[in-house]
């Protein structure tokens, strides 16, 4: 995401103070930070998930047969644009 560390150090510690994200310490090498959300914001993002799966589901239920054929090659271009895009953002690209 090429972040600035100061920022990324604001984030966490805005994200720590307002409860969604735990900080703690690899305990093999202290010099890395383990990040997890905490148990109330892991169930509210896969209660957000389940909704947005189940709504795309019902969305692509509605698709005539054809429609679902073209959905499925365009997600077939979109996976292999997506696998080039780390080497295209890269800095020697």
């Amino acid at each position: 995401m090429r972040l600035a560390p100061n920022t990324v150090s604001t984030l966490v510690r805005e994200l720590t103070d307002s409860g969604l994200l735990v900080r703690g310490v690899d305990t093999s090498d202290r010099r890395v930070a383990r990040l997890e959300l905490t148990a109330q914001t892991q169930r509210e993002a896969g209660d957000f998930r389940d909704r947005r799966v189940a709504l795309l589901a019902l969305g692509i239920a509605e698709l005539a047969p054809v429609e679902r054929e073209r959905l499925a090659d365009a997600t077939a271009l979109l996976s292999m644009v997506a696998a080039r895009l780390p080497k295209l953002a890269s800095p020697d690209a």
